[in-house]
């Protein structure tokens, strides 16, 4: 009753509606309790927390106990009597006194409640009245004043100004107060931002108490038969499977960097686990931190845990076993692969690619059998072979093609210097056996002329460099210079009539070869050489030599040349008219002329050879050296000839050539 007075006193209102205000704060404790202190503001940081865990520990009448003692702490001075015209006049620490700067008009008008006269007004004219009491009592005897009554009024007076002072001072001590109050929560919530694990600890501690308190009621009241579960429409299963978990968070609540701890120890210990059961240890420990952490009873995170144990040390005794199982049919498959290849000495080509995609096949069969753990299917392997057999006869047919296709361009290459051999292949990488086109032929032209080039670079290398090693060796044996100069000279003139002769020997048999062989086509092997069905026909409407002279071709068929005639006694081309070994087909035209060899030299006079040469001599040489110069190079046009035509004939003695 008097917390409703004072409440009534302090906010204004009649007793009834101070009854209703109680009544709803003291039904939710912990929301009363905030609306009630944002009036009075009796309550700190630490109240409310206490507030709110008794009501999460479902203890209601010790959360309305502490919220009713904050009530009456703050309106206790509420009913003191200021004068007899105002019906209170105290500092109550709320949260409206807070804003005062004193006790007086402003606080009637934000209560309600009107007075006559100010704290500090009413200690002013106090003070001054005690002044006025005591300047009086001095101009008398304290008989005559005590007589008056002076004295009696002046004690009074002073009674009046330490009451009012003491009052003065509780209004500002609770202002402080109500200012620290408030401040508590601010100051909790910057607190609480970085550490939230604080109300979640407290939150679980709650939970728990409560749950404990709760089973003390119920076992109190028939255990699993107690009307305070049927109430909660909860079996009795269910509430001690809550109670556990809720022990379990709270005993082993951790903050996350206690958890980020836990998991990177878990993670250290992973690194170094390699056996089935080091793997099952980790995988336990994992799952059990994780369904604790998720609130998890510990029995359950446990009876979890041990679940992944089994599964991990399971997977990786699997895992162990297929590695085995795949390491054994890798080896077997490797020496299958090894007999195979010993099976295939002697096997035609055809027959080896056969075997080979039988084994590759069947291997592959195999590994996907092992992996499905199914049997091996024997009618697919065989339906397979059907396609590889016909495979292999493919391979066959292509390699007999490519065979007598690199025989015939082998056979065309005969005779043939290294030059030509090297630019006919060149050519057939890129044309193939079509080699008769305008751009095959300047391609080999231009190939002609670069090996030229290169040619004359060498021989001038070989002779410059020739020349300076023999002088140099000259010099270095004692020799005069202009001796060791002659010698070197005439040296290297002997190396550079030995290769011309070399290169005009290596001309002379492609020449020989080609004539025998079917020789080139416009610079062109033909495809199939001396067959003729199979290649190109040349032509020489653009003048040359047969045998010698590569000519432009087109296909002709082999009848039109089964009855021609034959002009080798030299006649002029006319109309048509068999071949012998030594003989080349050609299409002749009107008024072409035909010259054998032994008129071609009758016309010509025989085989001349030239070599000029050009000699750049310095200014001031000496004459004698000038005159070595001259008669070996006079010595070089003299005997060049002779050693060439030597060769030739040599050549021609041993049959090398015609």
């Amino acid at each position: 009753m008097q917390a409703g007075h004072d409440v009534a006193r302090v906010l204004g209102v009649d007793a009834t509606e101070a009854a209703q205000i109680l009544a709803k704060a003291f039904s939710d404790p912990v929301k009363g309790a905030e609306d009630l202190n944002s009036r009075l503001g009796f309550m700190d940081a630490a109240m409310q927390r206490q507030i709110t865990s008794l009501m999460a520990q479902n203890r209601v009448y010790q959360a309305q106990r502490i919220l009713l003692d904050g009530i009456l702490q703050s309106t206790r001075d509420s009913g003191i009597q200021v004068s007899t015209t105002t019906k209170f006049w105290t500092a109550f620490g709320n949260a409206i006194s807070n804003a005062w700067d004193k006790f007086g008009e402003g606080a009637s008008r934000l209560t309600g409640i009107g007075f006559t006269e100010s704290l500090d007004e009413q200690i002013e004219r106090t003070k001054a009245r005690i002044a006025e009491l005591e300047q009086i009592a001095s101009r008398r005897s304290d008989a005559v004043n005590k007589a008056l009554g002076t004295s009696n009024a002046l004690d009074q007076e002073r009674a009046k100004l330490e009451q009012l002072t003491g009052a003065w001072n509780r209004y500002w001590q609770s202002v402080e107060q109500a200012q620290q109050k408030r401040d508590s929560f601010a100051q909790r919530a910057l607190v609480v931002q970085q550490l939230p694990e604080i109300d979640v600890r407290q939150n679980l501690q709650d939970q728990q108490v409560g749950l404990e308190l709760l089973r003390k009621g119920i076992e109190a009241t028939g255990g699993a038969n107690s009307e305070v579960l049927r109430r909660m429409n909860v079996s009795w299963d269910e509430f001690t499977e809550a109670l556990a978990r809720a022990r379990s968070q709270y005993a082993n609540f951790r903050t996350d960097f206690e958890k980020s701890l836990v998991q990177q120890d878990t993670a250290l210990r992973s690194l170094t686990a390699f056996s089935p059961s080091a793997r099952g240890e980790i995988a336990y420990a994992q799952r059990f931190q994780a369904e604790i952490d998720r609130g998890t009873e510990a029995t359950k995170a446990a009876t979890l845990a041990e679940r992944d144990r089994q599964i991990a040390i399971k997977s990786i005794t699997v895992a162990i076993s297929e590695q085995a199982r795949e390491r054994q049919l890798a080896a077997e498959q490797a020496v299958a692969s090894a007999n195979l290849e010993i099976s295939l000495i002697g096997k035609s080509v055809g027959e080896q690619a056969r075997l080979r995609a039988d084994l590759q096949m069947r291997q592959q069969m195999e590994q996907e059998s092992a992996r499905n753990r199914t049997a091996f299917d024997e009618a697919e392997f065989a339906r397979l072979q059907k396609i590889n057999a016909e495979l292999g006869r493919k391979v066959q047919l292509r390699a007999q093609a490519d065979l007598t296709n690199q025989l015939q361009f082998e056979r065309s290459q005969l005779g043939m210097t290294d030059t030509e051999a090297n630019i006919a292949s060149r050519l057939r990488s890129v044309y193939g056996d079509d080699l008769s086109s305008a751009a095959a032929q300047s391609a080999a032209a231009m190939m002609r002329v670069n090996e030229q080039l290169k040619q004359t670079r060498d021989l001038s290398m070989e002779f410059v460099s020739g020349f300076a090693s023999d002088l140099r060796n000259g010099l270095r044996n004692g020799e005069d210079f202009w001796d060791a100069f002659a010698k070197a000279g005439m040296n290297a003139i002997n190396r550079l009539a030995d290769r011309l002769m070399d290169i005009a020997l290596q001309n002379l048999l492609f020449k020989a070869f080609g004539n025998l062989l079917g020789g080139w086509t416009g610079g062109v092997p033909l495809a199939g050489g001396a067959a003729i069905g199979q290649g190109g026909i040349g032509h020489a409407h653009t003048g040359g030599t047969i045998g010698q002279t590569g000519f432009m071709s087109r296909y002709i068929h082999p009848a039109y040349f089964d009855d021609a005639p034959r002009y080798h006694t030299g006649l002029d081309m006319g109309p048509i008219g068999g071949l012998a070994p030594d003989e080349r087909p050609i299409i002749g035209r009107v008024g072409e002329r035909v010259v054998t060899p032994e008129q071609w030299a009758e016309h010509t006079g025989g085989v001349t050879i030239s070599m000029p040469a050009v000699y750049n001599i310095a200014q001031g040489a000496d004459p004698r050296a000038i005159a070595e110069v001259k008669a070996l190079h006079m010595k070089l046009v003299q005997e060049l000839p002779v050693r060439i035509v030597q060769g030739v004939r040599d050549a021609q003695s041993r049959r090398m050539f015609n």
